[in-house]
């Protein structure tokens, strides 16, 4: 039962205001004056699309100054600038400000006394009011309110003295308790630079028009030098295996997860690898509310250790950014008063890095072991390409993850990584085998991988050419043929210039000028042998034979794909099974085939399904560079009085038809085994299975067509034969 009459006192004590100044340092007091702007042009939807903030210190005078034309404050709502408790944060949404003392404690920590003004947009006059040492001392909470005329319209000042920031250690050192955090401003030139930068890295995203009200950007200004924006992260644009940089935007973690929460947490990533290793840039960034609170950050707070593997040395290409964002409430997201810390053991961090780690965790497979600079280094982003013209690689891929909680194994790089064996498996067996430097036989692409790995050093950013003597670079003419083809032609003639040399013979050369001439010499060189200490032979015909038995022996290494991608089976997955006979391209060089064993089918082996006039001319064109060409007339091989075997008229013709599509070294036999395999399986799996793949390929089972589901199955290349049962309900 209480006492009539009686009542305790709970009104705060001046002394708490003034021990406000001990939670922040000298350069994060400026950037709590910087959130209360950058929150008031949200608050009053100010008509400027762009703002700037001027910031200017006089050190010789002991004075401070900060002015933005964010909108300013009206009459009644200057004073919650300062007022205990007091701050519109409620009005905002996406607010930076988490508990209304952000610029209560810069104020006190910046000097011991503060003039503030400020001007509505619609108000002809500024308001405010001035705190100083005698009003903090004292037991009254009340304020002289003071009417200014100079003040612009739509801005508010800040002019604070009696200057507080001692250029030494003992003023840091009181201030601070993270004695990394700890430095010497020997001079206000340092204090000054050492201020920008951080600007620069807090508030990257609104300096570049990432986070202000209707696209607007922020300048901000400290003694009348421009703080830049942070230079764009170098990523490695690459093509092989899927490791080229993506953008995951707008996953939503739903409130249930969350206590005290009663709207979503919207979580955007990007990962990706950087085109050379800077331990010093690698890591994690976390951005909250569009300020960045972490940057490269390589510990637990970036989720290391935690939800992906404990940073280490061979990791320094790895780059996440994570950004969080919240409509309300921002003091339950997981940062700290200074915005400058992660809560690790946060609930919201959790889910967070969990999310990360199901998006990113494939970029911290690859390292230098298995995956080197020759596969990152080359690939630098390409500003004279438009976007239309832009592979998907080329850019920061982006996938809207709005309504999904799965992520789609197609939209993430493969860890197992086949086409980076096949870039090495390819040039090693040049390097070791031939002693050949091809790279045009590769698709193009895919060129600057080749290059770079050849490349000891790794330095030549993918335009690496062997030196006289190392390796014999491939000329215009060789360029012309597929690999296979081009392995046995070289293949044969080293075998023949080794015999040659053997025997003290050689070819006549004055008649012909074949594209391999120089190859055959060099071989003969290897071999200690002189052309002109040679006899002259016409073995061309013995050349020519054992090409052939080389297209017969196939002891060749397993066929590569010169170009490097998946075949397009859109056209093949229809409303209607279409058939056709299996063909074979005629090889330009023999009439060498083998119809009996299946694992002899090579690149030339290409059967492609009839073209449906339907689709559109972007649907049934080959991208440029991404077949192999030979010219039936000019560019085939001429082995002196030889006559090579070419198909009939009609078949070249058909071949020509065939080209606008590339099935690389898939050929429609396998395509259409895979297609029907898969449909088989589809309609013959129980409903619950059909609702399971459905989820699997991120489709809705109540909508898709099962011809859809397997669409999706085969291009995200999910293993579904688990699922077959001949006895099911069906779809």
């Amino acid at each position: 039962m209480s006492s009539e009459g009686e009542y305790y006192d709970l009104s705060p004590d001046k002394r708490t205001l003034r021990s406000l100044r001990s939670d922040v340092t000298p350069i994060t007091a400026v950037e709590e004056l910087v959130d209360n702007v950058l929150d008031n042009w949200r608050r009053v939807k100010s008509p400027k699309s762009d703002i700037t903030i001027d910031i200017d210190f006089d050190f010789e005078n002991g004075v401070f100054r900060i002015e933005d034309n964010s909108g300013g404050l009206n009459e009644k709502n200057v004073k919650k600038i300062f007022a205990l408790g007091g701050s519109t944060k409620e009005e905002i949404p996406n607010s930076i400000g988490s508990y209304g003392m952000g610029a209560k404690k810069a104020i006190l920590r910046l000097g011991n006394r503060a003039t503030i003004k400020s001007r509505a947009t619609d108000a002809q006059n500024a308001y405010g009011f001035v705190i100083d040492e005698e009003w903090l001392h004292s037991d009254d909470w009340e304020v002289a309110k003071q009417q200014f005329d100079n003040v612009d319209s739509g801005s508010t000042v800040i002019r604070i003295e009696g200057l507080d920031i001692e250029l030494r250690d003992e003023d840091l050192e009181e201030d601070l308790d993270d004695e990394e955090e700890t430095s010497n401003f020997d001079t206000p030139e340092e204090y000054l630079e050492s201020l920008r930068e951080d600007l620069s890295e807090t508030y990257d995203e609104f300096l570049k028009g990432r986070a202000g009200p209707d696209g607007g950007t922020v300048s901000i200004m400290v003694n009348a030098v421009r703080v830049d924006k942070q230079p764009a992260i170098d990523w490695a644009y690459t093509p092989l295996d899927g490791y080229h940089p993506r953008f995951y935007k707008q996953y939503e973690i739903s409130p249930e997860e969350i206590p005290g929460r009663e709207e979503p947490i919207t979580v955007d990533i990007k990962a990706g690898l950087m085109r050379t290793g800077k331990t010093e840039d690698a890591g994690t960034d976390v951005i909250i509310q569009n300020r960045r609170v972490l940057t490269s950050d390589k510990t637990e707070m970036g989720g290391w250790g935690t939800h992906l593997p404990s940073f280490r040395a061979n990791l320094r290409r790895t780059r996440f950014i994570v950004k969080i964002t919240a409509e309300s409430n921002p003091e339950t997201l997981p940062w700290d008063t200074q915005k400058d810390k992660i809560e690790p053991n946060s609930v919201i961090t959790d889910r967070v890095f969990n999310v990360l780690r199901r998006a990113g965790s494939d970029y911290t497979k690859v390292t230098y072991e298995n995956f080197p600079t020759a596969y990152t280094a080359p690939y630098r982003f390409d500003d004279e390409l438009d976007d239309e013209e832009r592979k998907p690689w080329q850019d920061v891929q982006e996938f809207n993850y709005s309504d999904r909680q799965q992520f789609i194994a197609a939209h993430k790089p493969n860890s197992e990584l086949p086409e980076k064996e096949q870039i090495e498996e390819l040039a090693d067996y040049h390097q070791e085998n031939l002693r050949v430097f091809a790279p045009h036989i590769v698709a193009e692409p895919y060129q600057r991988a080749y290059r770079a790995y050849f490349d000891p050093d790794n330095d030549s950013d993918g335009t690496y050419i062997p030196d006289n003597g190392d390796l014999w670079v491939l000329p215009p003419e060789g360029e012309k043929f597929p690999e296979q083809e081009l392995h046995m032609v070289l293949e044969a003639v080293k075998d023949t210039a080794e015999r040659h040399a053997q025997n003290g013979v050689t070819f006549k050369f004055e008649d012909s000028d074949w594209w391999w001439q120089g190859y055959y010499e060099w071989v003969l060189e290897e071999n200690n042998t002189s052309i002109s200490a040679l006899e002259a032979t016409k073995d061309i015909d013995t050349l020519y034979r054992q090409i052939e038995a080389k297209g017969e022996q196939r002891d060749l290494p397993e066929p590569i794909l010169t170009d490097l991608r998946s075949p397009d089976i859109s056209q093949v997955f229809s409303e209607e099974e279409t058939t056709q006979d299996d063909g074979e391209t005629q090889s330009e060089l023999t009439e060498h085939s083998d119809k009996g064993a299946e694992e002899e089918e090579i690149e030339d082996e290409t059967n492609v399904p009839a073209q449906d006039s339907t689709l559109g001319d972007d649907e049934i064109e080959a991208e440029p560079g991404d077949s192999t060409e030979i010219d039936s007339d000019e560019d085939s091989l001429e082995f002196g009085s030889q006559d090579n075997t070419k198909g009939s008229t009609e078949d070249r013709e058909s071949e020509e038809e065939k080209k606008s599509i590339d099935f690389g070294t898939t050929t429609e036999r396998q395509v259409q085994q895979t297609f029907s395999e898969t449909r088989s399986i589809i309609l013959q799996v129980k409903e619950s299975d059909y609702y399971t793949i459905c989820e699997t390929v991120g489709l809705d089972p109540e909508s898709a067509k099962p011809r859809e589901v397997g669409d999706a199955v085969i291009e995200q290349e999910v293993d579904i034969s688990g699922f077959a049962s001949p006895g099911g309900d069906g779809a």
